[in-house]
Order: structure tokens, then C-alpha cells, then sequence
């Protein structure tokens, strides 16, 4: 251990704050939602900055124009669009501040039906799969993306609460049942040029780890598929070396992403992104514990139950105000002894929310 010390890389500083250009122009009934914010230091602890009141629009080679509404904190979007498919788009955008930038003109992509989101159990948790081909062996370069929700329930159902120091019922109890929501992180892009079929069999988009409470009542993943032209899987394929191949003495070195946004009055000024447009598909999955052999959830390190006396509640719960009260135990008409335990273990509104995802 002597012999390891912490190296500090002499970070360039500067106050740059590029634009950062997220999203997908989507040809359809689904919504085109794009995502403005800016760049940061890597010694700012502060939020992300949304990039707002800007003004956006979806311009077309014939002219056609379709402008997106602001929907707050950097969101930009419209319900829907009804795109000629044989021609070229890109996204005009005009800051609050007066700059513009453009896209490159964009080839809609329309992606093949996803033929199943599979899953299987394995020794290291829950596998799960996306599966797709073309049958017009045409799309070759595919990108996914997935959200999350599922249903948790707290370790202990409390029946007693810690009020004005003392002991009274829960009746309902409202922090038992609660959601948790998860987007995808990784880059999932595969291409299938090497392949005698455009077909994608089994390409692993998130290990569940095993008896994880993800999968303790009811599990959801929604995935979405696109079509990427040989140019946007590319910068993908970048971003990814980038942001997950780093690391080790035969890792790539990281290098700079060139996208495809520009700012109109200086084309030397780096934005950060690449957009894709053209036609998604989504697929949604449910998992629940009665469907994964040898699923079996176990406790929070933290999570057992203190049995105390009545003479001790109020230096735990009071004083302490570590644990909260779970369940009375009666040894005899006159005493009690009471089961504690911390409040992450009792209430699940300190690690989710009570509010259910609107498909639920």
C-alpha cells in the first residue's frame, strides 16, 4: 500500500460553456423532445445549466418549417410530426442571447419492429436482452435506450408512529408502497455490416444484479430503438470509448467529439452533440419475483430490529432520532417492549416517491 499515491492530472481551466444538444427529431406520433444545457468544469459541484427560452425549429429542404415549444428547465418538444420521409431536416436554433446554431440536414431513419425485449436468469442477476432484425437488410447500425420504474415496498411495515414523544398508531400507513425511476446511462449501440443478416440476437442492455430489490414487486423497462446513419453510429461508438473504455494502460486515449451542431457566427466553436431524426420503435416489459428462480430479496445491511423497553423510546427515538417505532410486542397488561429500526428501513420516501408512473 506504501507505494500507491494519489496523482492529480493538471487540468486545463477555463470558463468555457459550450452548448450541449440532446435529443431525436422523431417522424410520428411519438414526441420529438430535444435537451439543451451547457458544459461544465470538472471542479463544478453545481446542477446542470438548462439553456433557456430559446427558440427552435425543424426546418425541411422544401422550406417547410415546424417549430418546437419550450417546456421548461432546457426541455424542448411537440406531440408530434408529419415529415416527408424522402426528404432532409435539421434543427434551427436561436438562443435567448441572439445565437444561432444549426444541424447538419438529416436523413430520416425509420427503424425495423423490435421482435422482444427477452430476459434470463443467470448467476450474476437478471439479463436483459434486445432482439431485432430487418428483413430489407437495410438499417445495420442500431442504437437503444431504455427507462425504468419499478414498485418497492419498505422492509418493515410500521404500525406506530413517534409523536409529541409518544407512541401512537399509523393508521394508514402511507410509506410502505412506493416507485423508483431509472434511465439507461450506457451507450448501447451494435452494428451489423459483418453480419450475412441484419439481425441483432440477444444484445445485453442491463444486468440486474441478483435478488435486488429493482425486482421486489413489480418491475418495468420501456425501450426505444433507432436506426443510425454510418456517421451517427460512429460518433456514438466514440462517445462510448470515450466514456466507458477509459480506465486502464490499454484503453483508448480520450479524445474530442465532432458533432454535428454548429454555431452559425463561428463554426470553430464547439457544441456537443449529435442529432439523429426519423421513425423509433419502443417495446415495454414487465418482470415480477414469482417468474425468476431462486429470487430471493434480502434485507438492507442496516435493516434489523431493535426490541427496547418502554423506558428506553425516548433516548432512541427522540434523542437519538435515529430509528423510528415498527410494532408493539406485549409481554404482560402493563409492559411492553417496542421494535425499532432506521427510518430508510420504514419509511420508502426516503429512497422513492408515493406517486405511481401514469401506465401503472
Amino acid at each position: 500500500m506504501g507505494c500507491k499515491q494519489a496523482y492529480v492530472p493538471p487540468v486545463h481551466s477555463a470558463n468555457n460553456s459550450f452548448l450541449v444538444v440532446e435529443g431525436f427529431i422523431n417522424n410520428g406520433q411519438d414526441s420529438t423532445y430535444i435537451y439543451l444545457t451547457h458544459t461544465f468544469s470538472l471542479a463544478d459541484t453545481g446542477n446542470v445549466t438548462p439553456e433557456l427560452h430559446a427558440k427552435l425549429t425543424v426546418e425541411g429542404k422544401d422550406n417547410s418549417s415546424y417549430p418546437l415549444q419550450e417546456w421548461g428547465n432546457g426541455q424542448y418538444g411537440t406531440t408530434s410530426l408529419a415529415l416527408n420521409n424522402s426528404l432532409q431536416y435539421r434543427l434551427h436554433i436561436k438562443t435567448s442571447t441572439g445565437k444561432e446554431y444549426l444541424s447538419d440536414f438529416l436523413d430520416l431513419k425509420t427503424s425495423p419492429p423490435i421482435d422482444s425485449i427477452s430476459w434470463k436468469r443467470t448467476g450474476d442477476g437478471v439479463q436483459i436482452y434486445a432482439n431485432t432484425h430487418d428483413p430489407q437488410n437495410a438499417s445495420h447500425y442500431y442504437r437503444w435506450e431504455y427507462q425504468e420504474a419499478w414498485e418497492f415496498h419498505s422492509v418493515y411495515f410500521a404500525y406506530l408512529q413517534w409523536v409529541n414523544m409518544k407512541i401512537e398508531p399509523l393508521n394508514p400507513n402511507p410509506f410502505y408502497t412506493c416507485y423508483k425511476y431509472a434511465i439507461s446511462t450506457s451507450v448501447l449501440i451494435n452494428s451489423t455490416t459483418k453480419l450475412a443478416k441484419d439481425e441483432v440476437y440477444l444484445f445485453p442492455l442491463e444486468l440486474i444484479p441478483p435478488n435486488s430489490w429493482m425486482i421486489s414487486v413489480r418491475y418495468s423497462m420501456l425501450v426505444k430503438q433507432y436506426v443510425l446513419t454510418p456517421d451517427a453510429y460512429n460518433y456514438w461508438q466514440d462517445l462510448q470509448k470515450n466514456t466507458e473504455q477509459i480506465g486502464s494502460i490499454f484503453s483508448p486515449q480520450p479524445f474530442a467529439l465532432t458533432g454535428n451542431i454548429h454555431a452559425v457566427a463561428d463554426t470553430s466553436e464547439p457544441v456537443i452533440g449529435y442529432l439523429s431524426a426519423g421513425t423509433l420503435q419502443k417495446v415495454r416489459i414487465w418482470i415480477t419475483p414469482d417468474k425468476i428462480p431462486n429470487w430471493q430479496l434480502g434485507y438492507y445491511a442496516d435493516c434489523d430490529l431493535l426490541n427496547i423497553p418502554s423506558d428506553s423510546l425516548y433516548f432512541y427515538l427522540e434523542v437519538q432520532k435515529a430509528s423510528v417505532p415498527v410494532s408493539e410486542e406485549v409481554i404482560s397488561p402493563t409492559v411492553s417492549r417496542w421494535n425499532i429500526a432506521a427510518p430508510a428501513c420504514v419509511d420508502c420516501t426516503l429512497t422513492g416517491t408515493l406517486t405511481p408512473p401514469p401506465f401503472w
